[in-house]
């Protein structure tokens, strides 16, 4: 009997806002491609669950204020 065995390392990445950096501008919701980001309290709010981290937030967002990490 042949069995196929294999591991699979995968780096899981998500995206955090840096509060005392964003301004709530709202550019970060607008670019999202799975609309995974809301503002409440002038300030960006990623949903984790909805992030494909594809980084589009990112390279829009004018102050900054977003990063991605490893999870």
């Amino acid at each position: 009997m042949k069995t196929n065995l294999f591991y699979l390392e995968v780096d899981i990445m998500v995206v955090s806002v840096d509060e005392e950096i964003c301004q709530g501008c709202g550019v970060c919701t607008s670019s999202c491609p799975s609309n995974a980001i809301v503002i409440k309290g002038r300030r960006a709010i990623v949903m984790k669950i909805f992030c494909r981290s594809c980084g589009v937030c990112l390279d829009n967002c004018p102050s900054g204020a977003l990063q991605m990490h490893e999870c």
